[in-house]
């Protein structure tokens, strides 16, 4: 396959999900809630593959790394608010999943890293299949039952994923100063080092300079 296509597939199935986002809720809107829950499973399936082929292929970017976050975090939202007039309950998972979403643009603003842990890709895939079973039970009644539970994992997941990200954040903003410490000090070595090529006394060596010099004359006085 051509190299240009296996880094647009993995793209492409991943804002199909910022696609779907505006349909199904339309669609949830409008009462059509069997259409909207295809259309919910397809998305979710397309977050499954379009890391894989990624990896697969060696493809992996910074930037789809970004964009596969945007994208859940954009269909995550907009199908919870969606369900937000049948079910209350909800209402926790969406505040949860906009705290997530902030802090991750507040750490990526300190760090320029797209983080994805393991307990997040958890999450996402109880996130969706909880809101799968909440457009399930727009029209079979039996999935009430089971809702309230998948609900209750999905929010201490949620808490689990937030936690692990501020302790992320941290360990990469802590790399991050030593990182900076230790360029610096590269720098200023390298600044010291084409001091002395090019015969011009550093702050630090001048007056030790200036006492050998000293020495020198007065054994040059001597003689």
């Amino acid at each position: 396959m051509n190299p240009k296509y296996k880094v647009m597939i993995p793209n492409i199935l991943t804002l199909s999900r910022l696609v779907f986002t505006p349909i199904i809720i339309i669609l949830g809107l409008t009462k059509n809630y069997k259409a909207a829950l295809i259309l919910v499973i397809i998305a979710s399936i397309t977050d499954l593959f379009d890391g894989k082929l990624a990896r697969k292929w060696n493809t992996t970017t910074n930037y789809g790394a970004r964009l596969d976050a945007l994208c859940d975090k954009i269909f995550a939202i907009g199908l919870i608010a969606c369900l937000l007039s049948k079910f209350k309950i909800f209402i926790p998972l969406l505040i949860l999943e906009c705290i997530i979403g902030l802090f991750n643009l507040y750490a990526y603003s300190k760090t320029k890293k797209a983080e994805s842990l393991m307990i997040g890709k958890i999450k996402t895939t109880f996130l969706f299949i909880t809101v799968s079973i909440g457009f399930s039970s727009l029209f079979l009644n039996w999935f009430n039952s089971i809702i309230n539970g998948f609900i209750l994992v999905t929010l201490n997941i949620q808490v689990l994923t937030f936690i692990s990200y501020i302790i992320k954040f941290y360990d990469n903003y802590k790399n991050k100063e030593v990182e900076q410490a230790i360029i610096q000090d590269r720098d200023d070595t390298r600044t010291k080092i084409y001091d002395i090529e090019e015969k011009k006394e550093p702050k630090e060596f001048s007056s030790d300079t200036k006492v050998l010099n000293h020495i020198k004359d007065i054994f040059l006085d001597e003689d």
